[in-house]
């Protein structure tokens, strides 16, 4: 069951929050009608457009963070830069992971969205933990 948008055209609520009932009498106290109300969680216009956004933008902060890791691995001695450049080929492995995640949801609608949003949540989730591992050993060196 769907809900009459703005828009005009049937859309299905993205999760309903609440019902309530409410009946309607007549004179004498009978039941003639039910109003029945549901609160639901429904994305601003433009709201999906915005969260794109704001993972590219979370994703290129952390490819600037993998840059950085980089050039600080290439000042230290040799065996520990051939320690990081495996961990730097790692997070750039996360870094496209991510990339793709955010590809795949730009090109998706409907409920099939929501999945993918919460891929791409995950992914990126993976590639903050490895450049925050990664940057807490590089101040330990």
């Amino acid at each position: 069951m769907g809900i009459m948008a703005a828009t005009g055209g049937w859309k299905r609520p993205r999760a309903v929050h609440g019902v309530s009932d409410a009946s309607t009498t007549g004179n004498s106290g009978e039941t003639i009608g039910l109003i029945r109300v549901l609160t639901y969680e429904e994305p601003v216009a433009g709201s999906r457009e915005h969260y794109q956004e704001k993972i590219e933008s979370t994703l290129n902060e952390w490819g600037e963070e993998i840059e950085k890791i980089s050039k600080k691995a290439d000042r230290l001695g040799a065996d520990a830069r051939d320690k990081y450049r495996q961990q730097i080929e790692d997070l750039r492995a996360r870094q496209e992971t991510a990339r793709k995640k955010l590809e795949d949801l730009k090109r998706t609608g409907g409920e099939a969205w929501e999945d993918l949003r919460h891929g791409a949540e995950a992914a990126l989730d993976e590639l903050k933990k490895g450049v925050e591992g990664a940057v807490a050993k590089l101040r330990k060196e």
